[in-house]
Protein backbone atom coordinates (compact mmCIF):
# COMPACT_ATOMS: atom_id res chain seq x y z
CA UNK A 1 0.00 0.00 0.00
CA UNK A 2 2.90 2.35 0.62
CA UNK A 3 4.15 1.78 -2.91
CA UNK A 4 0.82 2.84 -4.40
CA UNK A 5 0.85 5.98 -2.27
CA UNK A 6 4.48 6.68 -3.14
CA UNK A 7 3.87 6.40 -6.88
CA UNK A 8 1.13 9.01 -6.52
CA UNK A 9 3.24 11.34 -4.40
CA UNK A 10 1.87 14.59 -5.95
CA UNK A 11 -1.57 13.68 -4.58
CA UNK A 12 -0.02 13.81 -1.14
CA UNK A 13 1.22 17.30 -1.88
CA UNK A 14 -2.36 18.29 -2.71
CA UNK A 15 -3.56 16.99 0.65
CA UNK A 16 -0.64 18.46 2.60
CA UNK A 17 -2.24 21.87 3.37
CA UNK A 18 -5.19 20.16 5.09
CA UNK A 19 -2.87 17.94 7.12
CA UNK A 20 -0.89 20.97 8.25
CA UNK A 21 -3.90 22.94 9.51
CA UNK A 22 -5.93 20.04 10.94
CA UNK A 23 -5.88 19.37 14.67
CA UNK A 24 -4.75 15.73 14.33
CA UNK A 25 -2.20 16.56 11.57
CA UNK A 26 -3.61 13.89 9.31
CA UNK A 27 -5.29 13.56 5.90
CA UNK A 28 -9.00 14.22 5.50
CA UNK A 29 -10.41 10.70 5.77
CA UNK A 30 -13.32 8.78 7.31
CA UNK A 31 -12.96 8.00 10.99
CA UNK A 32 -11.84 4.49 11.76
CA UNK A 33 -10.12 3.94 8.43
CA UNK A 34 -6.46 2.99 8.23
CA UNK A 35 -4.34 5.83 6.83
CA UNK A 36 -2.39 3.54 4.48
CA UNK A 37 -5.57 2.04 3.03
CA UNK A 38 -7.09 5.50 2.57
CA UNK A 39 -4.00 6.76 0.76
CA UNK A 40 -3.86 3.64 -1.43
CA UNK A 41 -7.46 4.29 -2.47
CA UNK A 42 -7.56 8.09 -2.85
CA UNK A 43 -4.08 9.08 -3.98
CA UNK A 44 -4.32 7.28 -7.35
CA UNK A 45 -7.58 9.10 -8.04
CA UNK A 46 -6.09 12.48 -7.13
CA UNK A 47 -2.87 11.55 -8.92
CA UNK A 48 -4.59 10.98 -12.29
CA UNK A 49 -4.25 14.68 -13.08
CA UNK A 50 -0.49 14.55 -12.56
CA UNK A 51 -0.11 11.34 -14.57
CA UNK A 52 -2.12 12.96 -17.38
CA UNK A 53 0.16 16.03 -17.38
CA UNK A 54 3.25 13.81 -17.44
CA UNK A 55 1.84 11.76 -20.32
CA UNK A 56 0.97 14.85 -22.34
CA UNK A 57 4.44 16.23 -21.69
CA UNK A 58 6.12 13.06 -22.92
CA UNK A 59 3.87 12.94 -25.99
CA UNK A 60 4.47 16.62 -26.76
CA UNK A 61 8.24 16.22 -26.40
CA UNK A 62 8.29 13.33 -28.89
CA UNK A 63 6.00 15.27 -31.25
CA UNK A 64 8.23 18.37 -31.06
CA UNK A 65 11.26 16.26 -31.95
CA UNK A 66 9.32 15.10 -35.01
CA UNK A 67 8.47 18.69 -35.98
CA UNK A 68 4.85 18.72 -34.79
CA UNK A 69 3.24 21.16 -32.35
CA UNK A 70 0.39 18.88 -31.24
CA UNK A 71 -0.42 18.36 -28.38
CA UNK A 72 0.23 21.92 -27.29
CA UNK A 73 1.46 22.33 -23.76
CA UNK A 74 -0.10 25.27 -21.92
CA UNK A 75 1.39 27.44 -19.23
CA UNK A 76 -0.73 25.87 -16.47
CA UNK A 77 0.60 22.39 -17.29
CA UNK A 78 4.13 23.77 -17.49
CA UNK A 79 3.79 25.49 -14.13
CA UNK A 80 2.44 22.37 -12.43
CA UNK A 81 5.19 20.28 -14.03
CA UNK A 82 7.84 22.76 -12.90
CA UNK A 83 6.47 22.60 -9.35
CA UNK A 84 6.69 18.79 -9.50
CA UNK A 85 10.26 19.08 -10.76
CA UNK A 86 11.16 21.52 -7.99
CA UNK A 87 9.40 19.56 -5.22
CA UNK A 88 10.93 16.25 -6.31
CA UNK A 89 14.41 17.72 -6.52
CA UNK A 90 14.02 19.45 -3.15
CA UNK A 91 12.85 16.22 -1.51
CA UNK A 92 15.77 14.25 -2.93
CA UNK A 93 18.38 16.84 -1.96
CA UNK A 94 16.84 17.18 1.50
CA UNK A 95 16.75 13.43 1.96
CA UNK A 96 20.33 12.87 0.86
CA UNK A 97 21.88 15.70 2.83
CA UNK A 98 19.65 16.12 5.88
CA UNK A 99 18.10 12.75 6.71
CA UNK A 100 20.78 11.60 9.16
CA UNK A 101 19.84 8.26 10.69
CA UNK A 102 16.65 8.11 8.59
CA UNK A 103 18.80 7.60 5.50
CA UNK A 104 18.28 3.84 5.88
CA UNK A 105 14.50 3.99 6.39
CA UNK A 106 12.99 1.92 3.57
CA UNK A 107 9.76 3.95 3.42
CA UNK A 108 11.65 7.21 3.03
CA UNK A 109 13.90 5.61 0.42
CA UNK A 110 10.79 4.54 -1.51
CA UNK A 111 9.43 8.09 -1.40
CA UNK A 112 12.83 9.44 -2.47
CA UNK A 113 12.85 7.15 -5.51
CA UNK A 114 9.35 8.27 -6.49
CA UNK A 115 10.40 11.91 -5.95
CA UNK A 116 13.14 11.28 -8.52
CA UNK A 117 10.49 9.80 -10.82
CA UNK A 118 8.22 12.85 -10.48
CA UNK A 119 11.11 15.26 -10.93
CA UNK A 120 11.90 13.44 -14.19
CA UNK A 121 8.26 13.40 -15.31
CA UNK A 122 7.92 17.10 -14.53
CA UNK A 123 11.06 17.84 -16.50
CA UNK A 124 9.54 16.15 -19.57
CA UNK A 125 6.67 18.63 -19.67
CA UNK A 126 8.94 21.62 -19.08
CA UNK A 127 11.30 20.40 -21.82
CA UNK A 128 8.32 19.90 -24.15
CA UNK A 129 7.18 23.49 -23.59
CA UNK A 130 10.69 24.76 -24.39
CA UNK A 131 10.94 22.53 -27.47
CA UNK A 132 7.53 23.68 -28.70
CA UNK A 133 8.52 27.32 -28.26
CA UNK A 134 11.67 26.80 -30.30
CA UNK A 135 9.82 24.87 -32.98
CA UNK A 136 7.11 27.53 -33.16
CA UNK A 137 9.73 30.26 -33.74
CA UNK A 138 11.43 28.08 -36.35
CA UNK A 139 8.19 27.42 -38.25
CA UNK A 140 7.02 31.05 -38.29
CA UNK A 141 7.68 32.79 -41.61
CA UNK A 142 10.31 35.47 -41.51
CA UNK A 143 8.36 38.73 -41.35
CA UNK A 144 11.31 41.08 -41.49
CA UNK A 145 11.59 43.08 -44.72
CA UNK A 146 15.08 43.82 -46.00
CA UNK A 147 15.62 47.54 -46.42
Amino acid sequence: METVAALNLPAGLVQLPYAIVSADKNDLMPSGMDLRVWRAITWPILGMVFWWIAGRGAEALVAAQQGRLVPRIGWLETTIAFLLLAAGTTFVVGFVFFSGVDLHDLTLQLFMITAILWAFLGSLTVAAKIAQGRLKRKLQPNTQVAA
